[in-house]
């Protein structure tokens, strides 16, 4: 972040001169500056960029907002991507807040036949839903007694129920979607260019700088795919509140338990609010 509580949208330190990694804004978003560290190439390279690039010009200095280190990692086996991210939070007083959070996430890109076949149950239940609700909607439209139909609580249920459902699998085709484009990425992904050629001349730097965006870009949609991943649990634990709702409804047939639908009905502004 350059200057001070601004995020910078120009080069600094030696980035003004010349195009230095770590000093130039990334195209990211403002106030980025990323630096690459590949495991596959030897550690002193690693080392060579701390020492005498990073350090030496002040990459970090009393502007730093934060540092963030990234490492993302598939296991095969288990058919897990993973995020490590180390946060590292510099106050205008001098002090620091660390933070590490850790996040998983399914590779497979195709679902079981046991979760295709209730996948497709719960969608087909929601389109019978939908068609009834319409078919109500519709006769009572033509009866001119629509707003008794929207007075109801449970219609209103009815309906978050569909929009909810109908939520919920917009939000798995895109997981799934996301998922598959980013193991079609890794499997495309090169290996890490050798220091030299096989002729025996110095690897090109735009050699580097492409295969460094490549995987950076898979580690930004990774990045996406947990947070599009954590909003698909909340509608799921939405979704399952809106169901709660539907069982409470069934037990107006039992005068006891019936008793509880009609507090809550009662209470329903209380509950909203």
């Amino acid at each position: 972040c350059h200057p001070v509580y601004t995020p910078a949208t120009v080069p600094y330190g030696p980035g003004v001169r010349t195009e230095v990694e770590g000093f130039v804004p990334s195209p990211s978003g403002q106030g980025l500056f990323d630096v690459y560290f590949d495991v596959e190439r030897p550690f002193n390279k690693v080392s060579e960029v701390l020492e005498y690039v990073l350090k030496k010009n002040y990459w970090l200095d009393e502007h730093t907002n934060s540092l963030t280190m990234q490492i993302g990692l598939l296991n095969v086996e288990l058919e897990m991507f993973a995020l490590l991210e180390v946060l590292i939070k510099f106050d205008r007083g001098g002090g620091m807040t660390k933070s590490l959070h850790v996040e998983a996430i399914s590779s497979r890109d195709t679902p079981t036949t046991a979760e295709f076949i209730s996948d497709g149950l719960a969608v087909a239940l929601l389109l019978v839903l939908l068609i009834q609700e319409l078919g109500e909607v519709l006769r009572l439209f033509v009866k001119s007694k629509i707003r008794s139909y929207m007075k109801d609580m449970w219609n209103l249920v009815d309906w978050a129920t569909i929009t909810v459902g109908f939520g919920v699998a917009v939000f798995f085709f895109f997981v799934v979607h996301e998922t598959s484009r980013i193991g079609s990425m890794l499997a495309q992904l090169p290996e890490a260019p050798a220091d030299v050629t096989a002729d025996g001349q110095n690897t090109p730097m735009s050699v580097v700088t492409d295969f460094r965006m490549a995987w950076g870009k898979i580690l930004d949609d990774l990045q996406n795919l947990i947070a599009m991943k954590i909003v698909y649990r909340l509608t799921l634990f939405w979704f399952s509140l809106v169901l709660l709702l539907r069982f409470i409804r069934a037990f107006e047939g039992q005068p006891m338990l019936a008793q509880l639908g009609q507090v809550i009905r009662n209470a329903w502004s209380d509950v909203i609010h």
